[in-house]
């Protein structure tokens, strides 16, 4: 890892987004799932019942809310809302969505890499409570979700409405069903057949990362309604109107871990990089209900699950790729990380 300039890179940033900043457009994701609420009868005031806001306000499209606001909502939906189907539904309705720029770029994209670029260009927008890393190799382009602000009972929820919301997009501008692999770190629900409804039978439950897998051939497939000029307009509006905005910190504090994985940057060596004291990078993580080594912890455990599962690592390049001194040092905290070997990972 480049010290240097990843410290450069993250003082360059002005304002870090926490789980009580307000960035959320209320007449953007939250006014979908109201109407989506509202249209089975559940009244307005009671799903914003606690939530500081009222419908009147929300329809001026002025009122900017925080994560714990939307997670709120949330709440208040799943508990009057019955229906296994529900987050399903509100991931069906994120996309192209009523965004601006990025709702004409995402409808102008010629293919699902050019789509998936321009949801990461404006993630403040397209995912405010959940963060989405994309990794490519020579086979498959992995999309990983971070827990950014603490969604505790909400993260299932969460969760698979983001699923939801990406196969939706590219079923609907590609008209293909997208035939994509997804691995859910939670035990199957009772509703398991509205997973397969929505997203298709190759779910993996209980598995080691919340991510989907899809070829890489399924990227560049050319989609039916592409425009490259009207998409390159719009694209170049939307990354200068997310320059503007600030960061996720939750996020960018997993993306710097995942950039240094290989050298394990220590609690002192991040909060230097932040230009905060530990203590300080202590609180803050504890008010995203989360701590350091919990991070640490996961960034680590995907890299290393990664190299098993794509790259056909052994148990002794992997603990030198992550730089343990020994094997059985890492075959230690990889137990610890998964709840299994290596070896049991391997052959399940």
């Amino acid at each position: 890892m480049d010290v240097a300039n990843s410290n450069m890179e993250i003082q360059r940033q002005k304002q870090w987004l926490e789980n009580d900043s307000r960035f959320i457009k209320a007449h953007q994701q939250p006014a979908v799932l109201i109407d989506l609420a509202s249209s089975r009868g559940v009244e307005k005031h009671r799903l914003l019942r606690h939530t500081g806001l009222f419908y009147e306000d929300i329809i001026t499209g002025n009122v900017i809310i925080s994560p714990e606001q939307f997670l709120q909502l949330i709440s208040n939906t799943r508990k009057l809302l019955k229906g296994d189907d529900i987050s399903f539904l509100f991931g069906h309705r994120l996309f192209p969505g009523n965004y601006g720029n990025l709702t004409e770029a995402l409808l102008c994209s010629g293919n699902l890499y050019q789509a998936l670029k321009m949801l990461c260009c404006d993630s403040l927008t397209t995912f405010p409570l959940l963060a989405m890393h994309m990794q490519m190799d020579d086979q498959f382009c992995h999309i990983r979700f971070f827990d950014t602000c603490g969604l505790q009972e909400n993260d299932r929820f969460v969760l698979e409405t983001m699923m939801a919301a990406i196969s939706q997009l590219s079923r609907w501008l590609s008209g293909n069903k997208p035939v994509w692999k997804y691995n859910i770190s939670q035990s199957p629900p009772e509703y398991i057949e509205q997973f397969h409804v929505h997203l298709g039978e190759n779910i993996n439950f209980n598995a080691q990362a919340d991510s989907i897998v899809i070829p890489k051939d399924c990227l560049f497939q050319a989609w039916p309604n592409g425009k490259a000029t009207a998409y390159e307009v719009a694209k170049q509006r939307c990354e200068a109107g997310s320059e503007q905005n600030g960061s996720l910190f939750i996020a960018a504090v997993v993306d710097f871990l995942f950039r240094g994985v290989r050298h394990s940057p220590s609690l002192e060596q991040t909060a230097s990089a932040f230009c905060m004291s530990p203590a300080t990078l202590k609180r803050k993580l504890k008010k995203h209900r989360t701590h350091f080594q919990a991070l640490q912890d996961i960034v680590r455990k995907q890299v290393a699950v990664y190299l098993f599962n794509y790259r056909g690592y052994s148990n002794e390049q992997v603990a030198e790729w992550l730089n343990f001194s020994d094997t059985s040092n890492f075959r230690r905290a990889f137990i610890r990380w998964t709840g299994i070997t290596p070896t049991l990972l391997k052959a399940s």
